[in-house]
């Protein structure tokens, strides 16, 4: 039996594919990267849950986190893209994120994340969050978790 090899992404310091010993928990995923940031809901996850080979650890952001109610948000809504091209004041902008920018926002994976890209490659520029609701598979709970998260908002 080898190792499992998984995913862990989402609100941890350094997200990635890890190679974890055997019997390794979600717990010891976070911790090989880095551990959670501030504001992560880790107990959104099972931490007691055995990891499996090729498994994908998505830590969530905390309601309360994501934003503060008015209107601003707090450091860990950037999921450490900040000041890359693709974020615009700590958010990431649906115009210009990677796959994997994307894939980090919760309730998005990797093919809700190609699609937004497929979207705006066909379409042009998304002028507004709610663009969003124009690609198949992203409704209106996918567009509300991640508000205060993305610009164009």
């Amino acid at each position: 039996m080898s190792a499992p090899v998984a995913h862990v992404s989402g609100a941890v310091v350094a997200p990635g594919v890890y190679t974890l010993e055997l019997d390794s928990r979600v717990e010891d995923a976070i911790a090989a990267a880095g551990g959670a940031l501030p504001g992560a809901d880790i107990h959104a996850s099972n931490l007691a849950a055995l990891v499996t080979d090729g498994q994908r650890i998505e830590v969530a952001v905390s309601p309360q986190s994501a934003s503060r109610g008015d209107g601003s948000t707090d450091a860990i809504t950037g999921f450490g893209v900040a000041g890359t091209s693709s974020s615009v004041g700590g958010l990431v902008d649906l115009n210009g994120a990677s796959l994997l920018e994307l894939e980090s926002l919760p309730g998005i994976g990797s093919a809700r994340a190609q699609s937004i890209i497929d979207w705006r490659t066909a379409n042009g520029p998304f002028e507004t969050l709610d663009s969003l609701r124009d690609i198949p598979g992203i409704g209106p709970e996918t567009v509300s978790g991640i508000r205060g998260l993305v610009t164009p908002e």
